[in-house]
């Protein structure tokens, strides 16, 4: 049974490695330590500290920040949005809380293209605003979403007017960012919606325009946001303000601004403001949102699949109950799945327990996107990076070699191919082995050889690199013994254990003296290298 009970005990290393893998972007060794002899609550609780949100990426052509550098400037707006994706790469390197994992999980839920928006600073407030509410209110931070200047390009949101509507942003609010699209059963009835609460959410939602100048400050975050495109006496004129009425699947609700808001058949921006409330209110009223946002939850963190009915269902209903009752506030929900026994204790994912442990456990079983293959490694290895203020320019470079790195095994970042985001994150039933093919494999293999070589600049200067030898000689017990450092980077790297024979495999295959023997030869040659000898050794 999969169970949603806590945990209560301490993690220990391979526990805490697992959680550290989900809930940041990768462990290193000292964080496990650090995190082995915690609780999952104690451990959760660490996870979830307040953080400080962070100043914008800095445009070193103009020599500021790229918010105050935002002159239209055209023919650099390729690079500042580099300059975007490598700052956020950054704050996920550094991030050992559950902020910048959560602010990605909702990226790639409250999906946006580059190649649409293609605005850096639309793209910085956008951030911004799913760090605001990475620990906060998912109910909240969907009314806010509506308004943001990169949604309301990307979804067509600034082309919504009344007598004119464009429905794309509110069918993607429903289908895809809060109830979630269910089987049709009808003409236009997709289990929780139909096509005329698509249309009436449309009305509710038009008139509000992109502010490209980015001066409108939300009231409540102050972040850049859009606004109602506003006339004479603060009426929004380009607001449907006539009452809207939904279906059954929302109890026949009418929604339309308070009376006090109105100007003749108009009404000001706050009667549109009321409106988006109602709205948000209709929509998270209905338990089965709550279930949508759940189970995209545990795809994220625990496993790919779910079954119609069983043991997952009833751990998912567990998590929908917190978080429906605590009016879809994350930290409740995020705390009682990254506790739960459930979690840590995962060959109950399935139906039934697995025919072999060691092959048919979940456990360690999600594919990592590119982002993470790259951010794990940077992370557990301890690559040293250029330093943002003192080699912006070598920072900057290093990241976008990454980015391409992450390209070539198929994702590009910010700039997913479907409206409904990365494929691994909604595509049924591949979900997270979308990210394999022949060639991306290949890649995500050769991405090894590539940082362990070393990143350079075009002059061949050295930027970033795994330094395997200085890694072996600080975190291996006994790292003249080449058994010692096989088992203890297994015991690191690997979510499970290894069979012996599997060992000895590595052990061969990478540490074999012809000459010599394996212990012995490796022995040698360790020791000459501390006598003295350089790396090659």
């Amino acid at each position: 049974m999969a169970s949603i009970l806590p945990l209560n005990e301490p993690l220990g290393a391979k526990r805490a490695a697992h959680l550290l893998r989900r809930a940041t972007f990768g462990p290193n060794i000292q964080l496990i330590n650090q995190f082995q002899n915690l609780t999952p609550a104690q451990a959760v609780a660490q996870l979830t500290v307040p953080v400080t949100m962070p100043e914008p990426p800095v445009d070193p052509v103009a020599g500021t920040d790229i918010v105050l550098s935002n002159n239209g400037d055209n023919t650099r707006r390729d690079e500042r949005v580099n300059f975007f994706r490598s700052w956020w790469m950054e704050r996920m390197r550094n991030d050992n809380t559950l902020v910048e994992r959560m602010t990605y999980f909702l990226h790639t839920h409250f999906t946006t293209r580059i190649e649409v928006v293609n605005n850096a600073v639309a793209l910085y407030f956008q951030n911004q605003l799913l760090r605001f509410y990475a620990l906060g209110n998912f109910k909240d931070l969907t009314g806010k979403i509506s308004l943001d200047n990169a949604m309301l390009v990307f979804l067509d949101g600034r082309l919504n007017e009344v007598g004119f509507p464009n429905e794309n942003y509110a069918r993607e609010l429903l289908e895809l960012y809060s109830i979630g699209k269910g089987d049709q059963i009808g003409p236009d009835d997709y289990t929780y919606y139909t096509e005329q609460d698509v249309q009436e959410a449309a009305r509710v939602l038009s008139g509000y325009k992109n502010d490209p100048d980015f001066a409108y400050p939300d009231p409540d975050t102050g972040l850049a946001i859009g606004r109602q495109f506003l006339g004479d006496g603060d009426v929004a004129n380009r607001h449907d303000a006539q009452p809207k009425t939904f279906s059954e699947k929302f109890g026949g609700a009418v929604i339309a601004p308070p009376p006090a808001q109105m100007v003749g058949d108009r009404t000001t921006e706050a009667g549109a403001l009321d409106e988006l409330e109602q709205l948000k209110d209709m929509i998270f009223d209905e338990r089965a949102t709550a279930k949508f946002i759940c189970t995209r939850l545990y795809r994220f963190f625990c496993f790919y699949d779910v079954p119609d009915t069983g043991p997952v269902q009833d751990y998912i209903e567990g998590l929908t109950d917190t978080f429906y009752n605590n009016n879809y506030e994350m930290i409740p929900v995020l705390e009682q799945l990254l506790t739960s026994q459930h979690f840590y204790e995962l060959s109950d994912r399935l139906d039934q327990p697995p025919a072999d442990p060691e092959t048919d456990d979940p456990l360690g079983a999600i594919i990592k996107s590119p982002l993470e293959v790259v951010l794990h490694t940077l992370r557990a290895f301890e690559v040293t990076m250029p330093d943002q203020g003192t080699q912006l320019g070598n920072f900057y470079d290093t990241y976008h070699q990454l980015v391409r790195d992450m390209d070539d095994q198929g994702m590009d970042l910010y700039n997913p191919i479907e409206v409904a985001g990365y494929p691994a994150y909604h595509q049924f039933p591949g979900f997270n082995r979308n990210w394999i093919s022949a060639v991306t494999l290949l890649n995500r293999y050769s991405f090894g050889a590539t940082i362990t070589d070393g990143l350079r600049t075009e002059d061949d200067d050295l930027l970033a690199k795994i330094d395997v030898v200085q890694f072996v000689d600080d975190h291996i017990s006994a790292p003249a013994d080449a058994r010692v450092i096989v088992n203890e980077l297994i015991d690191f790297m690997f979510p499970e254990e290894v069979k012996d024979e599997r060992r000895q495999f590595f052990l061969i295959q990478f540490l074999q003296d012809d000459d010599q023997g394996i212990l012995d030869g490796w022995t040698q040659d360790w020791n000459d290298y501390k006598s003295g000898a350089d790396d090659d050794t």
